[in-house]
């Protein structure tokens, strides 16, 4: 049998026939391809600042518990020294009877404030205003204490705690502070801020130490208290 050159330039290109479709399938592959690659970056990167949002929600979550676990803890302890100043007060009112105007009157109305208030473990958004009327309410009956302490003791000399002369003596004593009992009971940060409001000259003084020495004067410690301020320069722990 004879082949023309007919048949194998008919034979050639049905070969480059082939070559280009193949090119074309080749091609349209490759950019399907390249596109499905582009996608896929695309969307390996909005995982990763997904995957980077969650991670910046649980710090935020965890950060707000953290803070919500202080704040309930601080409330607690508010409640707690509120109802201790309230039985102090009370007592005290019981051991010496009318010691104010109105008489009975006058402490059952504050009875009545307390009761309404003394519900603080609701939660919700009334929940902070709440906690902010405990710790105001805590300070009226400290306030309350303290007054009715003063109006009824008679003074000891604040002098024997080391750091405290006559007119720091005195600007205790104008707080109601008049005893060693009392200013055990008055925390240091409180007589920091009487001696902050009564003047530059005050401000230098450092009270940290001055309740735990009046707590040794008022229990009768003398001899504790003495060694305590041998091994202290100017009551300073």
């Amino acid at each position: 049998m004879c082949l023309t050159p007919l048949y194998w330039l008919s034979l050639f290109g049905a070969f480059l026939l082939g070559l280009l479709v193949g090119w074309w399938i080749w091609s349209k592959y490759q950019k399907l391809v390249t596109a499905a690659e582009r996608e896929r970056n695309v969307l390996r990167a909005k995982l990763t600042g997904l995957e980077g949002e969650h991670q910046s929600c649980l710090s935020e979550i965890t950060s707000w518990k953290t803070k919500y676990e202080q704040l309930s803890s601080e409330h607690a302890k508010c409640q707690g020294d509120s109802n201790e100043w309230k039985s102090k007060y009370d007592a005290l009112f019981a051991e010496k009877g009318n010691l104010t105007d109105t008489g009975p009157e006058w402490k059952a109305k504050y009875d009545a404030l307390f009761t309404e208030k003394g519900n603080l473990t609701d939660t919700g958004p009334e929940w902070q205003a709440k906690f902010k009327n405990a710790s105001t309410e805590r300070d009226d009956w400290k306030a309350k204490y303290m007054a009715l302490m003063a109006a009824n003791v008679d003074p000891d000399d604040l002098k024997k705690v080391e750091g405290i002369g006559p007119k720091i003596e005195e600007i205790l004593n104008q707080h109601g502070v008049k005893t060693w009992a009392q200013l055990a009971d008055t925390e240091s940060s409180q007589i920091k801020a009487w001696l902050d409001e009564a003047g530059p000259r005050f401000k230098m003084h450092n009270p940290g130490s001055w309740p735990k020495q009046a707590r040794m004067a008022a229990e009768g410690r003398w001899e504790a208290l003495q060694k305590w301020q041998d091994e202290h320069d100017h009551g300073l722990e």
